[in-house]
């Protein structure tokens, strides 16, 4: 290439960025003092376009390279995917928030007759669920978080669902703490898993009361504690890519029991999975031992 300047390149939610240059001398270009265990790409710069000058590599720590090169014709047979980015530690943190959250039912406006259904125990993935087996009807459903753990953030819960008998989404009046500034309580009901809850620990109460109106059946609550919203979503439209000096299309698919399953890909290839309906963000990863590692 007639550039004067290549420029080694990293991956960030997007697109390659430029990180350090070299004069490069006949078909070499040396770069010093690299850190190990990152994804790469050599790149020439021009009129604002990134234009690759080899393959794409992970610098390994002993040294070598990891190229990304679809020459070879070897497939994985099928691979499933969970997410388009990383689940990081932040996110992670705000889904530990909710353990210890109880929910209970009643039917006195009081409270006072209320019954513990479900104790929130282990850490949820982007959403978890429980159903309540009982053909009894209750006009209250109170989520109650006065005793989970405090980590870098005050608790925070983006969606809570209900539903009724037939998968009916069950609609009431919502009271409770009060949230803070737009956080506010509202946020659990408004359809947006990016939104969230966030309640004013300073009051003596800290739950969530659902009144229905009426005393109803309910089969089932899902709730999706604060997240990044990147993992795989039940009905949203994907798109898979993989690297071979641009990114090449495998094809789109709506995601099913949140996640996506492709058969026939390249193996030893990069990837990264675009989210059509909804979001931006997104992360190269490789699929090892049926397992997406991130870069």
């Amino acid at each position: 290439h007639k550039k004067e300047y290549v420029y080694l390149c990293c991956y960030d939610d997007n697109n390659w960025i430029p990180v350090c240059w070299s004069i490069p001398r006949k078909k070499q270009a040396l770069f010093t003092k690299v850190g190990v265990n990152v994804l790469y790409l050599p790149a020439y710069y021009e009129n604002g376009a990134i234009i690759p000058a080899g393959n794409a590599f992970i610098l390994k720590e002993n040294g070598e390279l990891k190229c990304f090169s679809q020459k070879a014709n070897k497939r994985e047979t099928f691979a499933t995917f969970y997410s388009k980015t990383p689940y990081r530690l932040h996110t992670a943190l705000q889904a530990a928030g909710t353990i210890g959250t109880r929910f209970s039912v009643c039917n006195n406006k009081d409270l006072s007759d209320s019954l513990n259904v479900y104790t929130i125990e282990k850490l949820p993935f982007y959403e978890d669920s429980f159903k309540i087996p009982t053909n009894k009807k209750y006009r209250y459903l109170v989520c109650n978080f006065q005793n989970t753990p405090t980590f870098q953030d005050s608790y925070s819960i983006a969606e809570i669902k209900i539903f009724g008998e037939n998968q009916q989404q069950l609609k009431g009046k919502l009271t409770g703490t009060k949230g803070i500034s737009d956080n506010k309580l509202e946020n659990v009901v408004d359809g947006d898993r990016v939104s969230f809850y966030q309640p004013n620990k300073s009051e003596k109460h800290q739950y969530i009361v659902f009144d229905f109106g009426k005393p109803c059946k309910i089969e089932k609550v899902e709730f999706y504690p604060r997240s990044d919203d990147n993992r795989i979503v039940t009905g949203e439209l994907y798109e898979l890519f993989y690297w071979d000096k641009k990114w090449i299309s495998l094809g789109q698919q709506y995601g099913k029991e949140n996640r996506l399953t492709f058969h026939s890909i390249p193996q030893n290839a990069l990837f990264y999975i675009h989210n059509h309906t909804r979001g931006k963000e997104h992360r190269p990863f490789t699929y090892e031992k049926g397992k997406q590692v991130w870069w």
